[in-house]
């Protein structure tokens, strides 16, 4: 009977004493689009929480039966109604005074999406949620300014290397739009005829019998990314190097 008791107070102690060591883990989600040549992210307010009223990036807590990729995907088909989506983790922030009430630490996703193609909706913990050009993000709670920084500089970093940007564009797109794109993303000014040459180079795009009017009046040619061909072009050791 000692022996049994002396047992569960080491148990519980044991216990107890991992409550120290043992943080709370969130998600946060960075979800950018492209609209009206901008490059937009997806905020939302809370309706229960400690940032109640604040706009703030999207997340969720992690659930013991869930992982943290789960918890994302839940927090993007609760936000949009969609899960298949280019997502991607990004970074585990877990400064110690990150969290005002508890010692968190949160796991950071960023997803890129067509906004023109949904309709997000509210949470089931938002008031409101809308989208914001990125440049006019307002200040946000804990250290999400910094998350989303760290987001759009890991989103420059990899449209370099991999295709990814086609996410944020319509099916059906001309090569002024994909000109925009990546200025937008790359913060730079890019010259229309290296850049036509360079991406017509990769064959990675199926031109389109069908045409944009574009400001000029003028008809540009439609296009449309070819997956199939990337796919094998990698398997072979092709690098998207932009």
């Amino acid at each position: 009977m000692l022996l049994r008791r002396t047992l569960e107070m080491l148990y519980f102690a044991v216990m107890n004493s991992q409550q120290e060591y043992l943080p709370q883990i969130t998600i946060d989600c960075v979800i950018f689009g492209f609209s009206g040549a901008r490059l937009q992210i997806l905020l939302q307010k809370p309706s229960v929480e400690h940032a109640k009223g604040l706009w703030k990036l999207p997340g969720d807590h992690v659930h013991l039966q869930k992982t943290t990729l789960q918890t994302a995907v839940d927090t993007l088909q609760s936000l949009t109604g969609i899960s298949n989506v280019y997502l991607e983790q990004l970074h585990t922030f877990d400064a110690i005074d990150r969290f005002p009430l508890e010692r968190r630490l949160t796991v950071a996703y960023y997803a890129l999406i067509q906004p023109e193609n949904y309709t997000i909706k509210l949470g089931a913990k938002s008031s409101s949620v809308a989208w914001f050009p990125f440049d006019e993000i307002p200040d946000l709670p804990y250290d999400h300014n910094e998350i989303a920084l760290f987001a759009r500089e890991r989103l420059r970093q990899q449209v370099r290397i991999k295709p990814i940007g086609f996410e944020l564009l319509p099916e059906k797109f001309s090569l002024a739009e994909l000109k925009t794109l990546y200025e937008v993303l790359l913060d730079t000014k890019l010259d229309k005829s290296n850049f036509r040459r360079k991406i017509l180079r990769m064959n990675l795009l199926i031109g389109l019998e069908e045409f944009q009017q574009n400001k000029n009046h003028r008809l540009a040619r439609l296009y449309k990314f070819d997956a199939e061909a990337y796919e094998e072009l990698r398997e072979e050791g092709f690098s998207f190097y932009f």
